[in-house]
């Protein structure tokens, strides 16, 4: 683009750089998969949204503004989650005593474990904290307890 400015005079020239709207324009169509009632939170989502819709519309849209919008629809969304059931198998395998199972299981709980956590914090969608919780309580099912020699000895003098 070229500007041609008479001798002694000025020109404002605006320059206008496109804002990458891909995350919120993905929150939005999770928003808008979500079945709402009357409720404050859903309430709160709506309004939100509807912000968010504005936000993405606006092809003049700073960045900054786009950003705000994400961060307010991820806020509205994760407030609609209930973590429960996750953060009860959470609270088992923090309590459990890892002494008494094989190496190789401690191993593979604290990678659940460390998964669970993470999805506890940036999940949007209650079917990941729900399959994160599945999960969770699979791998607790599945430890295996270390042979007790004491057990085993009193077992073969039976």
């Amino acid at each position: 683009m070229y500007v041609t400015v008479a001798p002694h005079s000025f020109a404002i020239v605006r320059i206008y750089v496109p804002s990458d709207k891909e995350v919120l324009e993905d929150l939005i169509d999770t928003a808008n998969s979500i079945t709402t009632d009357e409720s404050a939170k859903f309430t709160d989502l709506r309004n939100r949204l509807s912000q968010a819709e504005r936000t993405e519309a606006n092809e003049f849209a700073r960045q900054a503004l786009v950003d705000e919008k994400v961060d307010q629809l991820e806020y509205a969304l994760r407030q609609l989650l209930d973590p429960a059931l996750l953060d009860t198998a959470i609270a088992k395998a923090e309590a459990l005593d890892l002494s008494h199972f094989a190496l190789e299981t401690e191993k593979i709980l604290n990678e659940a474990l460390a998964l669970a956590r993470q999805v506890r914090t940036s999940a949007l969608r209650q079917a990941e904290i729900d399959e994160a919780a599945r999960m969770l309580n699979t791998t607790l099912l599945e430890l295996r307890l270390m042979p007790d020699p004491a057990l085993l000895s009193q077992l073969s003098e039976s």
